[in-house]
């Protein structure tokens, strides 16, 4: 009987994982999803209020859900990493609506650097604000969101050396140098600005809400594979405009698997902010280019 139930947890395991795995798809590519279909359709009905509908349809659908296993005294474990999802959600809605504000109020331009840091911190903000906001709400452990210091002397080792070092590699790389040194120095604050608040948004969006969420229920590695699963499809969009998609979507996984280990060890979100900042640092040239961005 013993293998047979090992071998029934272990298909539960792996049924939970496909679940969280399509859950995670719906909050992040449920628009894509949905405006897929009613172009295959050839429904008449604009983009926009496709791409708002299955938002909104998605954020609900969570929190119902969320709402419903908190009410039942068997599943009532799992309501926590359901209400992380409407979370999600809701962040990247607010986002969507709300996130341009910074950049209405400094009146600068979107193709420029200084207009993207404003545009990007803007977004960020809201993100973060909405996740720290609803986590006070619901009086949430800010610590189960890795929002602690954590162990914190080797998170700054780790996040601080990482991070100086690839952003030294990025300034000076051959892309880098083709810019007038002069130039670089001018758009330092507004590329460090743009690479740290996506570091500590994307680490907060993907893993913080629901690293320790999944770990309690399938355990660390798995939970770690799936939020990088989710984390990297999130950027097909940018890695379809290089050379090598399939290869760059393999390094943003594997980046992925890094930053939750990194978090899982040093319990605290600022380590794997600071070292996917540097990362940002290192590309950020290359994507200002990619995105017709004049830097």
């Amino acid at each position: 009987m013993e293998p047979i139930n090992e071998a029934g947890r272990t298909r539960v395991r792996l049924g939970l994982i496909l679940l969280f795995l399509a859950a995670g798809f719906l909050v992040f590519f449920g628009w894509a999803l949905a405006t897929a279909i009613t172009s295959s359709l050839r429904l008449s009905i604009r983009q926009v209020v496709v791409i708002r509908g299955s938002q909104v349809a998605v954020l609900l659908g969570s929190l119902v859900t969320a709402l419903a296993l908190r009410k039942n005294s068997r599943l009532k474990p799992y309501w926590r990493l359901a209400f992380a999802y409407f979370v999600a959600s809701c962040a990247l809605v607010l986002s969507d609506y709300t996130g341009d504000w910074v950049l209405i109020l400094s009146g600068q331009a979107l193709n420029t650097a200084n207009g993207f840091a404003a545009l990007k911190l803007g977004e960020d903000a809201a993100i973060i604000g909405t996740i720290i906001m609803l986590a006070l709400l619901t009086r949430d452990d800010l610590e189960k969101l890795f929002l602690s210091k954590g162990h914190l002397g080797l998170g700054l080792i780790i996040g601080l050396c990482s991070f100086l070092t690839l952003t030294v590699l990025g300034l000076f790389s051959n892309v880098s140098q083709s810019m007038p040194p002069g130039r670089l120095r001018e758009l330092l604050p507004a590329f460090g600005l743009i690479a740290l608040a996506d570091g500590f948004m994307e680490e907060m969006l993907f893993r913080g809400l629901f690293l320790r969420r999944l770990g309690c229920i399938v355990g660390d590695n798995s939970a770690n594979v799936v939020t990088a699963v989710v984390f990297a499809f999130v950027h097909l969009q940018i890695v379809q405009l290089t050379a090598s998609p399939i290869t760059w979507l393999m390094a943003i996984f594997l980046f992925g698997l890094l930053f939750g280990w990194i978090m899982q060890r040093t319990a605290s979100v600022l380590a794997p902010a600071l070292l996917h900042a540097g990362v940002i640092m290192l590309i950020i040239v290359d994507t200002f280019a990619a995105f017709g961005i004049n830097s």
